[in-house]
């Protein structure tokens, strides 16, 4: 099948194209520097004509709400339309798990534009099929937790000398690795299933429950540093919110249980095997 990524030079994107490539799969990154503008629309009907699946991995950089909103909304309604032109059979969209949720994004603004991205997906798919709008491709959208690369980036973002501080954020962290293959399967099935409902959602996790913070000192245990550096002390507040740093970020609580999907129907929640200390052990960076 022919598959285009969105983001596909990004950390996921890289990788997603490399399992989708193994796989057999024909598959085309797609960026600016390819004259594809996923905001603006420019080059996407052309990048997109005889393509099977779209893999939205896009990344915004920044904290601000209304920046991400803009960016993440403004790209999931121009892909959607696009994608049901270039007569696309899914969409799949790489989201955070529980972000969602008005209690996890309320002081997150990343995590607000990662909602308003979903939501605009769901809109524009469900339109389409009620025949409410001419223009919305199905999507799935593959909630993932957060990754393990994710803890080096924040040790190395506020340098406080001996000691690193992040905030407080329970989760059931992932290999980037294993989410790309996840989603590189998910884009192979759902392309082929003819019955799916216009929108669905997958959920995969981690094995293990942890803060970030303990997940930091997991790492430099293993590996003698995390985040490039060598921290004595690893602190941890919650400047993101009661609900962030008390598990909102985990899809079915801590033993992983099925959750209710993006189209209101019960999905599975897939724990992916690999520990934190396994994946520090293999020399991983993010």
């Amino acid at each position: 099948m022919r598959m285009a990524i969105l983001g596909g030079r990004g950390t996921l994107g890289t990788l997603v194209a490399g399992a989708l490539r193994q796989r057999g799969h024909e598959v085309a990154a797609l960026g600016r520097r390819d004259g594809v503008d996923a905001l603006t629309g420019e080059g996407l009907d052309a990048a997109l004509a005889g393509v099977d699946v779209v893999v939205d991995a896009l990344n915004f950089q920044g904290m601000s709400a209304t920046k991400a909103r803009a960016f993440f909304g403004g790209t999931a309604r121009t892909v959607a339309a696009a994608a049901a032109r270039a007569g696309v059979k899914r969409v799949v969209v790489v989201s955070i798990a529980g972000a969602s949720e008005p209690e996890v994004h309320r002081r997150h603004g990343y995590y607000a534009g990662k909602a308003e991205q979903e939501a605009a997906y769901v809109d524009a798919a469900t339109a389409a099929a009620t025949g409410r709008a001419a223009e919305g491709a199905p999507a799935t959208i593959v909630h993932s937790t957060q990754w393990f690369e994710l803890v080096d980036q924040m040790v190395s973002m506020i340098p406080l000398g001996p000691a690193a501080l992040l905030p407080t954020m329970r989760m059931a962290a992932v290999s980037a690795a294993s989410v790309a293959e996840f989603v590189a399967a998910t884009a192979e099935r759902d392309a082929a299933e003819d019955t799916l409902p216009p929108v669905r959602s997958v959920d995969i996790r981690g094995p293990e429950v942890a803060t970030g913070a303990e997940l930091a000192r997991s790492i430099a245990a293993v590996r003698g540093t995390v985040g490039g550096r060598r921290p004595r002390v690893v602190w941890e507040l919650p400047l993101f919110g009661k609900a962030i740093a008390s598990g909102g970020l985990i899809p079915g609580g801590p033993r992983g249980e099925a959750v209710i999907g993006a189209a209101g129907g019960v999905e599975p929640v897939t724990i992916d095997p690999v520990t934190v200390r396994e994946w520090a052990g293999r020399g991983e960076r993010g």
